[in-house]
């Protein structure tokens, strides 16, 4: 007579399969037969029993797992870091002091003879 259990993996997209499995055999065993059934490697492997996560370190009776209970398979993507971008170089060119001041005084000039203008029609 054999000592394993079944114990039913479910993934988020409703894929279930059976696992045969000894009680004394650690979660990272069942993550090994879960890479065989899903073809989800090791890494990306979150499983769930309970509501807690199975740690690979644990056996499955120490996770209270019994037979024909299931365990949640969740798809954990580890996100490879973006290559490192060069600092944002601003395409529009800087404009120097002289070019803000004489600026400013054209914007300046321009609003004075518009006030005046205005003044001026106001008065008409």
């Amino acid at each position: 007579m054999s000592d394993e259990i079944t114990v039913n993996v479910r993934s988020m997209d409703d894929k279930k399969e059976s696992v045969s499995i000894r009680p004394t055999d650690l979660v990272s065993k069942l993550k090994e037969i879960v890479y065989t059934k899903f073809q989800v490697s090791v890494e990306e492997q979150l499983l769930l029993f309970r509501g807690r996560v199975l740690k690979d370190d644990q056996t499955i009776s120490s996770c209270n797992i019994n037979p024909n209970d299931t365990v949640l398979l969740v798809i954990h993507k580890h996100e490879e870091p973006e290559p490192e971008q060069p600092p944002h170089v601003n395409p529009v060119p800087q404009l120097t002091e002289p070019v803000l001041r004489a600026f400013d005084r054209r914007l300046s000039g321009a609003a004075n003879k518009d006030e005046d203008s205005l003044r001026h029609n106001d008065h008409g």
